[in-house]
């Protein structure tokens, strides 16, 4: 066991402080659930399942791969409360299993989780894990080549990156770019492409991707890579992660709602926090609970000294809504 309470092959993830302490301050009840709605490398399900004995851990992620590391987060915390020292008491939540794991997106756990409540909190690590970018098969890094897939779930019959640079229409490509990517120079990296596929010439790889935008794209002088905004933008849109994004926090709200449930949500570009930050508002304004303010802010940043560790957090944003809770008699 490392310090932290993690086990050791678990991944840290951004902003777990924050995250633990949003939760502790009104810690989950004996067998209430905590929903870990993007898995990854099971960094959140081992510290919430570490922190708060009383609680257990619905775990989601729609890439399979990912839950690999379910099963020793499974066989560790077994039935009933675990104490820091490992031991289990086999009395405790009731007798239901402290963690299970499941495939599917978090915009259809509704299908999965209903009954499966009281929630205590909904747990939400948005974008994508450094395990999946470094899987150079997986095609979402423009410093590895490899095919140019990018399916989170590569079970699902959606069109990868490559199919879609090959099919859609040079307009939509531009328009993914620039809607998913901000990316200001998309109508001319989507034209480049138009200009490869009428010669016969097609995208299939990260390489052959980050050759067009390189071709299409003056990128002396600066310090970003010059295809990193295409490469996010058809990462979002072959997964459909804004849409899903959407369901998901809805059917954090419709699942606890009436329990008090928290809503966290960890956010790296303008696109999610966007949604995130709307949805929160709307919600304020129908009066279903109220955003958590920290220090007068609606959100928190990441530490520096997270930062100095994981340069990935600086951009990160935790939003956390609390909805209300159901009063005795109603």
């Amino acid at each position: 066991m490392s310090a932290d309470g993690l086990l050791p092959a678990v991944h840290v993830p951004v902003m777990l402080r924050e995250v633990l302490a949003a939760l502790a301050s009104d810690p989950p009840r004996e067998g209430w659930a905590v929903v870990d709605c993007t898995f990854g490398g099971g960094g959140y399900s081992a510290a919430i399942l570490e922190r708060f004995p009383e609680a257990r851990v619905l775990a989601i992620d729609r890439d399979e791969d990912a839950l690999a590391a379910a099963a020793a987060i499974r066989e560790r915390y077994a039935s009933g409360s675990t104490d820091p020292s490992g031991s289990t008491d086999p009395s405790g939540s009731a007798g239901l299993p402290r963690f299970e794991a499941f495939h599917l997106n978090f915009g259809d756990m509704e299908r999965v989780l209903s009954g499966r409540g009281p929630f205590h909190s909904f747990v939400f690590d948005l974008g994508m894990s450094n395990m999946q970018l470094e899987d150079a098969e997986r095609g979402f890094s423009f410093r590895l080549n490899a095919p140019l897939d990018m399916r989170m779930d590569r079970s699902e019959r959606a069109l990868n990156a490559a199919a879609a640079l090959r099919r859609l229409p040079e307009s939509d490509l531009a328009d993914i770019f620039w809607r998913y990517g901000e990316e200001r120079h998309a109508r001319r990296i989507a034209s480049e492409i138009e200009r490869g596929r009428k010669k016969g010439v097609f995208i299939e790889t990260t390489n052959d991707l980050v050759g067009a935008v390189r071709r299409a794209v003056n990128s002396k002088g600066s310090n970003a890579h010059p295809a990193r905004r295409v490469f996010q933008a058809l990462r979002i849109f072959v997964n459909d992660e804004l849409g899903e994004l959407e369901a998901g926090l809805a059917a954090a709200r419709r699942l606890g709602g009436g329990d008090g449930a928290f809503v966290a949500a960890v956010s790296y570009h303008s696109l999610e926090d966007r949604i995130v930050k709307h949805t929160f508002k709307l919600w304020a304004e129908e009066q279903v609970g109220a955003a958590v303010i920290k220090n007068g802010k609606a959100f928190s940043m990441p530490q520096p000294d997270e930062v100095a560790k994981n340069f990935k957090a600086r951009s990160a944003k935790l939003r956390v809504f609390r909805l209300n809770a159901q009063q005795d008699g109603e």
